[in-house]
């Protein structure tokens, strides 16, 4: 008995020895049909596309997304809750659709693309709640910057703040059917 419990406690310290340096534990919620929506989007829309440019990845991957119902409040997580890393395509508001789309685009199987939501979704790749990207302004603020500030290029320049791209978010949602004006 006491050899099982030495092999069980060698084996344990091997393996955590083996860990990467910072790797934090957080749970994964990802249904079924998410999953498999995940790995036809992937083989259909991505990875024979690899060679184009990102925005044609972008468009042929988003309207995977076409008819797909607007639903609010999908993430885990708050002060008092911990975070949890959810892929639900099943509803979606802008924000979260935008996480998806940019994930899946730079993905190649299912592992790739939860690694590229928390990526995308949180700054450091930090699942928790302080470290998620609530804003669109919060995209080009911090590191990596998945998207850029287009406020130069247009007419009205001068007014550039962080409000623009959360205001230029609520537009592209409206386009996409998710608001009603």
């Amino acid at each position: 008995m006491k050899i099982k419990a030495y092999a069980v406690l060698l084996v344990s310290l091997y393996l955590t020895a083996c860990a990467s340096p910072g790797a934090e534990k957080y749970q994964t919620i990802i249904d079924s049909a998410t999953a498999g929506k995940v790995n036809r989007i992937v083989r259909s829309d991505v990875v024979p596309y690899a060679e184009e440019n990102h925005g044609e990845v972008i468009s042929r991957v988003s309207s995977a997304f076409l008819g797909t119902p607007y639903k609010a409040s999908t993430l885990i997580g708050g002060a008092d809750i911990p975070e949890v890393l959810v892929a639900n395509f099943n509803g979606v508001d802008c924000f979260t659709l935008t996480d998806y789309v940019e994930a899946l685009s730079r993905s190649h199987d299912q592992k790739t693309f939860l690694h590229n939501l928390v990526k995308t979704r949180y700054v450091d790749g930090k699942v928790n709640y302080l470290s998620r990207r609530h804003f669109f302004s919060d995209w080009f603020a911090t590191e990596p910057r998945n998207a850029r500030d287009v406020t130069s290029d247009q007419p009205l320049s001068g007014l550039k703040n962080n409000l623009t791209a959360d205001l230029m978010a609520v537009n592209m949602c409206r386009d996409w059917g998710f608001i009603h004006a």
